[in-house]
């Protein structure tokens, strides 16, 4: 699908394509967009502070 993509917009004269990704996401979506040829050109640092106790919503793991 990504080349496809890639295809179509080289086809209306894109030279170039950008996309953002979580690098810490637990899916590997990084390493497969670089099998697709991309590569990373920058990267941001996120902080997080917790304001007020409660319950974790974040993703730690992938159940399987």
């Amino acid at each position: 699908m990504l080349h496809y993509a890639f295809g179509h917009f080289h086809g209306e004269g894109k030279t170039s394509v950008t996309l953002d990704v979580d690098a810490q996401s637990l899916t590997g979506a990084t390493r497969l967009y670089e099998k697709a040829g991309m590569h990373v050109e920058r990267e941001f640092v996120t902080y997080h502070r917790v304001l007020r106790e409660g319950e974790d919503l974040t993703t730690q793991t992938l159940e399987e």
